[in-house]
Formats: structure tokens, C-alpha cells, sequence
């Protein structure tokens, strides 16, 4: 069996991609709970400074009610957290789009010729060229609107959905490519 595909990817999809690679991927999940209590914590010490030096110029010698710069300092710090949570995926995205002006990026963008066959991956565009064999897809993931099949950490080969007339082809493509790779690299995300 064998697919060939022409197209250009988006910079909407070159940001879909980042987005998820660094932040809404299922093995991302470690960082962002870090990164939301190291935000929420950050932000109740900022605010508890803040209400401390607010009530030392405005209370004239009478202390406020502690119990009311307390939970203060805890809701700035709860909504902090959560605004900058979920903020990410956005400015990941706009961070992805911005990287794509730089004159060194815009092949991101450029007419692709991608043959997926039993021999392997080939990726072709008026650049460059790359030949893959299946052993060298080290993560793949599915998302409702791409196959993400990794080379590395960080880079992988991008096949829209939108390239298929049918959910028959998508699911004919999932299945010949989770045969193709080696089963370390199979890591499906799930509906994302």
C-alpha cells in the first residue's frame, strides 16, 4: 500500500502542532501541573505582598483583618493560576505563528510531496528532501484533525486529515501506519 500526498500545510497548522507538542499532549501533563501550582504559588506570594504593603499605608497604625488579606492573596492567586493555564495553548499557537515571518521558517509553509509506503516515509518540497524508514518514527500521536508521526522530540511528519475524502480512508490510514511503526512508538492521544 502506498499514500501520496501534495499539499501546503496552514499557519494555522504549523500552530496546531506547537501547541500540542509542547502543551496539550498527553505526555505534557507532568509539566503543566507543575506549571500551574508554580504559577498559583507565585501569585498568592506577589499578592500577600501587595495586600501587606496596601494595609501598611492605608491602615495608619490599625491592622486590617488578616483573614480578609489571606483569602484575597488566595483567590488572585487561584485565578492567576487558572487564567495563565489556560491561556497557554493561545500563546503557543501565537508564539508558533510569529516564528513562521522569520525568513529561515518559511519553509514551514511550502508545497509538500509526502509518499508513505511499506519501504518508509518520503518528504520532498523545493528545498529539501528527507527519507524516513519506520523504525525512525520514535512517537505517534492522532488528533481529531492530524497524524503527528514523531522523528524526535520535537519535529515530526504533519498528515492533515483534511487530506482524506472519507473517515474510511483515515481509519485505513491510522491502521496501516500502527502496523508500520515500531510498537514503542505508539503513543494515541484521545480526542484532543
Amino acid at each position: 500500500m502506498e499514500y501520496n500526498f501534495r499539499f501546503s500545510l496552514t499557519e494555522d497548522d504549523f500552530a496546531d502542532f506547537n501547541a500540542y507538542t509542547v502543551w496539550l499532549a498527553p505526555w505534557n501533563k507532568k509539566k503543566k501541573i507543575k506549571f500551574f501550582f508554580r504559577t498559583l504559588v507565585y501569585s498568592i506570594i506577589i499578592m500577600t505582598g501587595i495586600t501587606y504593603l496596601i494595609d501598611e499605608i492605608t491602615s495608619l497604625g490599625q491592622k486590617s483583618n488578616i483573614n480578609f488579606r489571606i483569602g484575597l492573596s488566595l483567590g488572585f492567586g487561584l485565578l492567576s493560576a487558572l487564567i495563565s493555564y489556560f491561556n497557554t495553548t493561545e500563546r503557543v499557537k501565537k508564539s508558533a505563528k510569529k516564528t513562521l515571518h522569520g525568513k529561515e521558517n518559511q519553509n514551514f509553509l511550502k508545497e509538500t510531496d509526502l509518499r508513505i509506503s511499506e519501504a518508509g516515509i518520503f518528504d520532498a518540497d523545493k528545498v529539501c528532501s528527507a527519507n524516513y524508514t519506520w523504525i525512525s518514527i520514535v512517537k505517534y500521536s492522532v488528533t481529531k484533525q492530524f497524524f503527528y508521526l514523531y522523528i524526535n522530540s520535537i519535529q515530526a511528519i504533519i498528515v492533515p486529515k483534511r487530506l482524506f475524502n472519507s473517515q474510511y480512508e483515515i481509519d485505513e490510514f491510522d491502521k496501516f501506519v500502527t502496523e508500520k511503526i515500531p510498537l514503542l512508538s505508539l503513543f494515541r492521544s484521545i480526542d484532543i
